[in-house]
Formats: structure tokens, sequence, C-alpha cells
């Protein structure tokens, strides 16, 4: 992909800075925070000047997605919001699932549950009338996480067995990697109840 550098001397219209956001990216794939950080504002700079709204609102996810990996999560919040209020206003209900699911996790992590669920309730209903499987796959993903959290452990399984459902006969990478953390969440959370037979053949299936 470009370098920052060569981007900073491009022209400031639609072509660069979809670049600069490919390049966040990029740079959230290597772990590369600092310059995710740098490109995040740089492009939010660039769409500001142009009133982008569309490139707006993925400069502040992307601003969002930064402070939640520095755990600063006021901060995170605070630009999902705004990323939120974007693509309402553009009516992008693809993206706005991803942030009501970003919104979620941050939401889950400062044990807001309630919260958390209502926001993944969201996600899920743009989801299924999307039909984009591992989004929803995803999404019943963190409401078991979130249940177990609470200890609700019935809503837990049904939550998890909904994803490993959608999980099979899927033969990409992410799905499988989904598979894994299922089974073995799954294995956890039988622990957690005492059922230990249980427990060991989730472990297994997931090893």
């Amino acid at each position: 992909f470009p370098t920052r550098r060569s981007s900073v001397l491009q022209k400031n219209d639609s072509l660069n800075r979809d670049r600069l956001i490919e390049m966040c990216r990029s740079f959230y794939n290597l772990n590369s925070w600092k310059n995710l950080k740098r490109t995040s504002k740089l492009a939010l700079t660039r769409s500001q000047a142009e009133k982008d709204d569309y490139f707006i609102g993925h400069s502040y996810r992307w601003l969002g997605i930064y402070y939640q990996k520095m755990d600063l999560k006021d901060s995170a919040f605070y630009y999902y919001l705004k990323a939120e209020k974007i693509f309402k206003k553009l009516n992008n209900k693809f993206f706005l699932c991803h942030l009501y699911i970003d919104k979620a996790l941050v939401l889950h992590y400062t044990c807001n549950y309630m919260e958390a669920e209502a926001a993944l309730v969201s996600a899920l209903k743009i989801a299924n009338e999307l039909n984009i499987k591992y989004e929803i796959t995803k999404i019943y993903m963190i409401l078991g996480m979130n249940s177990s959290n609470q200890k609700d452990y019935i809503s837990t399984f049904k939550y998890y067995q909904k994803a490993l459902n959608l999980t099979n006969g899927e033969s990409g990478e992410k799905f499988k990697i989904s598979q894994i953390i299922i089974l073995n969440n799954m294995a956890i959370n039988y622990f957690y109840v005492n059922e230990y037979r249980r427990a060991l053949l989730f472990h297994t299936e997931s090893l």
C-alpha cells in the first residue's frame, strides 16, 4: 500500500481519502498503533476539509478503534458515537452495524452489560436484514460473552450454540477461528456450571 508520506503529498480527492482509510486498516492488521492514529487523524482532517461525511465517519471509527486498543474506552466511545451519527445520516446500514458492535464491546468491557446487549440487538437487526452471516456469528458470540459475565448461563449457551451453528459448513478462515473460540468459550462456561465432562469434550474439540 502507498506510504503515509506519499499519501500526504497527493491531491486531497476521494481516491486519496479512500487510500488513507485502507492504510488505517493495514496499520490495524500490523498492530502499528502510532501509525493508525496519525493516519486516522490525517484522513479526518482531509475529509473535514472537503465536507466528505462518508470518510469523516470512517476516520472517526478508526480513531475509536485506536483508542479502544489503547484501553482508553471513554475516548473510543466518544469517536464511535460521532461515527454512528454520521452513518445514520448517510443511512449506511452496513457500517452502522459494525459501529453497534464496536460500541457493544466498549460497553461490555466497562460492565455496562444491559447497554451492550441493546447495542448488539440493534446490530443483529441490521445484520439479519443485510444477511451478513459473519457479523451475525460475531454478534451471537458477543451476546454469549455478555450473558456469561452476568452469570446467565442459559442465555450464554443459547447464544454460543446459535453462533456455532452459523459456522458449520463454512470454510473461510474467519469462520474457522470463530468456531474454535466458540468451542473454547462453551468449554469454559461448562466448567463454570460444574459440567466437567462436557467442558473437557468442548476443550478437546477446540484443540
